[in-house]
C-alpha cells in the first residue's frame, strides 16, 4: 500500500490531497481556533456531544473572550466529533527579553 501526500499550505488554513491505491480523498485541516469558531458558529452546536446546553454557553463565551483553556479547547472538539491530525509542535525561544514579555 503506498501513499502519496500533497499538501497547499497558507498562513490560516492547510489542505491536503491523500492518494492511497488509486483512491483518493480531501483533508482540509485547520487549527483548534478555526475549529472552535466553524463550531460555535453553528446553532445547538453541542447536540450530541454530551454537552449539555448551559455548559456549551460558558465554553462559547470563555472562547469569545480568548480565557478559555487549550486542554478545554481540545476535550470541546474530540466530542464534537472533530479528530487530531496533526501534533502540536513547539520551538524554544532564544531571545529571553521576548520570553520575560509573554507572562
Amino acid at each position: 500500500m503506498k501513499f502519496l501526500i500533497l499538501t497547499l499550505s497558507r498562513s490560516h488554513f492547510q489542505i491536503s490531497l491523500l492518494i492511497c491505491n488509486g483512491f483518493y480523498k480531501f483533508v482540509f485541516m485547520m487549527t483548534t481556533e478555526q475549529s472552535l469558531q466553524k463550531l460555535f458558529s453553528k446553532r445547538a452546536w453541542y447536540k450530541d456531544s454530551g454537552i449539555k446546553e448551559s455548559t456549551a454557553r460558558v465554553y462559547k463565551k470563555r472562547f469569545l473572550e480568548n480565557r478559555l483553556e487549550i486542554e478545554t479547547r481540545i476535550k470541546i472538539l474530540k466530542a464534537c466529533g472533530f479528530k487530531l491530525v496533526q501534533e502540536m509542535q513547539w520551538e524554544k525561544q532564544t531571545d529571553h527579553e521576548k520570553i520575560k514579555n509573554t507572562f
